[in-house]
């Protein structure tokens, strides 16, 4: 995760210097701001915390949720793409994704995350760890990157879970609007769905133009 992390870093500090205008396409300011709320966390405490603490049940109880999380969040985004919306039975396979993101990005990524933080904190505290000056800005940076998670998968909740499959609800602007929520982190300026909020004008309609073409709406259109 960690070598991850830094090569991606590194990676995205090359695109900027050497790739001219692509790279920096490629890298808007958005991407950069996300990059460094998820990666501080890790590239300051993980291993550390690997050699001074790896019998530590709550650091690793940490580590399990942030990562089932996104397991959970990226699997039931890729089912997604999937789904055709329009259809009553699909739209409930939807409505359950949804749900099921919300439940576990809510519980791991805001309630039990609050617990295990202040354990871990109160830990290198309680042991005069130089640890817990890292702790501190990580905490900071990391609980600004939940909440991006958390009000991103509960918009795509109420977004969806009240949504019907008559056709006649949805207008083709709508129906690429739901979807948008879903392709925004294809994008290949982007990473993941919670920088859709922090998408420009254009960014926006980019992705919508996308979700059309995904959902063939321009080629059931062209057929009627």
């Amino acid at each position: 995760q960690i070598g991850f992390e830094i090569s991606d870093t590194l990676n995205r500090i090359y695109q900027m210097m050497y790739e001219g205008e692509i790279g920096k396409q490629k890298n808007p300011i958005q991407s950069w701001i996300v990059l460094v709320l998820h990666h501080f966390c890790a590239m300051s405490l993980v291993i550390p915390n690997n050699l001074y603490y790896q019998n530590l049940a709550i650091y690793h109880e940490g580590i399990f949720l942030l990562q089932f999380a996104a397991a959970v969040a990226v699997g039931a985004q890729t089912i997604g793409f999937f789904i055709n919306i329009k259809e009553p039975k699909e739209l409930f396979y939807m409505k359950i994704l949804v749900t099921v993101t919300f439940v576990t990005v809510w519980y791991s990524r805001m309630l039990r995350y609050v617990f295990v933080w202040w354990s871990l904190v109160s830990t290198y505290y309680d042991d005069g760890s130089v640890l817990l000056y890292f702790a501190i800005p990580s905490l900071i940076t990391m609980t600004l990157f939940n909440t991006l998670l958390v009000f991103d998968s509960t918009g795509k909740f109420f977004k969806f879970i009240f949504m019907t499959a008559d056709s006649k609800s949805h207008s083709h602007e709508k129906l690429a609007e739901s979807v948008n929520d879903l392709l925004a982190s294809q994008d290949h300026r982007t990473n993941s769905d919670m920088l859709a909020p922090l998408l420009s004008t254009p960014e926006k309609e980019w992705a919508k133009i996308r979700g059309i073409v995904r959902l063939g709406l321009f080629r059931k259109k062209k057929a009627g």
